[in-house]
């Protein structure tokens, strides 16, 4: 990070990197933002830079700062949470997000219409809050105001999220679309004709709409790629996504999940040119199996997030943050780290520079942080 210029009206910043303080300085990255997150870098190594400042509009760069320098060591991971889900919520997009302009909300007390709307997130490049009923939480409003949020989306239903916290939000000035289907297929279905449309994907994932699982462990990939989720039921696929399927040429879908949570005869009904179906034996080792997959191109991984896999509200803010990274979601049992994810969170012991912990110590017991951080030393 460097001071901003009030020289020079349209400036960019450029950032020098080189392994030694008089070695070759290699240029990174311009930016019109004066700071730069360097990933991923290995612990324990010392790092050179420089900056230098451009005014783009005469074509001039000035000469490179003084070097400075910086070395990474192991992360510490860091409880994000609240007094509830709703806070817990707030409190992961405030350590994660900044300025974003749009907003997503669904209901905190059930998981579809959530999960569904991750690859919305990734659309607008948004956190996802959580809201009860029929009143928006405690700071929600603020935190919309922090983030300069002027659009909302909402995730449901009026049945999920009345009209009251709707023209809540209407009368704080803020522009409001709501995805509401007659059902959590129908919802899904409509998050994922939007999503589709402005990102002109031909990709979807697919997952059971009747357990959270395996939602949870796609969701952050549903972000970071902008690739929406549709639900189908274990044994058939409801009307209201086969309809996105006839609409739109899919080409290629990710079935999260084995067969005994999807038939293998309703993948294979699937109006796609290819499906591949990833999982593993259970929740925790299919989100493994999903990250080996889906996050290949970006290990070494900077970050990691951390979620119990026995309930869905920490998981459903705590997915969409892992991926504003590209940084996948560990999902653990309350009791310890299962095999895989251990392995995992071994493997990124160098470069790793940040993890997150979501929910307080009634979801994951300090027992649980404490094995992460015993495996990044």
């Amino acid at each position: 990070m460097c001071e901003e210029t009030t020289d020079v009206v349209d400036a960019e910043y450029r950032f020098w990197r080189a392994s030694s303080q008089f070695g070759t300085y290699a240029p990174m990255i311009s930016s019109d933002d004066p700071f730069w997150w360097d990933t991923p870098l290995a612990n324990g190594t010392t790092y050179w830079y420089k900056v230098s400042v451009i005014d783009a509009a005469r074509g001039i760069e000035e000469p490179m700062s003084p070097p400075l320098s910086a070395q990474p060591v192991p992360a510490t991971p860091q409880r994000v949470s609240g007094a509830d889900r709703y806070q817990t919520a707030i409190a992961i997009s405030r350590y994660n997000f900044t300025e974003t302009g749009s907003a997503v909300i669904a209901t905190g007390a059930d998981y579809p219409d959530a999960l569904a709307a991750s690859g919305l997130c990734g659309l607008y490049d948004t956190p996802l809050l959580l809201t009860p009923t029929n009143a928006l939480p405690p700071g929600l409003l603020a935190d919309l105001e922090r983030l300069g949020v002027w659009r909302v989306f909402l995730a449901g239903s009026t049945s999920v999220i009345s009209t009251s916290v709707e023209n809540a939000l209407r009368s704080e000035g803020y522009s409001v679309t709501r995805f509401a289907g007659k059902n959590r297929y129908d919802t899904a279905a409509l998050i994922a004709r939007h999503v589709l449309a402005r990102n002109e994907s031909p990709e979807v994932f697919v997952v059971r709409g009747d357990d959270f699982a395996d939602a949870l462990a796609v969701s952050p990939w549903a972000y970071w790629y902008q690739v929406p989720i549709l639900l189908v039921q274990p044994d058939a696929i409801p009307p209201e996504t086969s309809s996105v399927f006839w609409d739109r040429h899919i080409e290629f879908a990710v079935v999260a999940g084995g067969p005994n949570a999807i038939l293998d005869r309703v993948a294979a009904r699937l109006m796609v040119d290819e499906a591949v179906r990833i999982y593993g034996s259970n929740r925790y080792t299919t989100a493994i199996a999903l990250e080996e997959v889906l996050g290949a191109p970006y290990r070494p991984y900077f970050a990691l997030g951390v979620a119990t896999g026995t309930n869905f509200a920490d998981a459903l803010g705590g997915g969409v943050a892992c991926e504003s990274w590209a940084s996948p979601l560990i999902l653990t049992s309350p009791s310890g780290l299962v095999p895989e994810p251990r392995t995992l969170v071994d493997s990124t012991e160098p470069t790793v520079q940040l993890v997150q912990v979501y929910g307080g110590a009634v979801a994951l017991p300090e027992s649980i942080v404490t094995e992460v951080r015993n495996l990044l030393r």
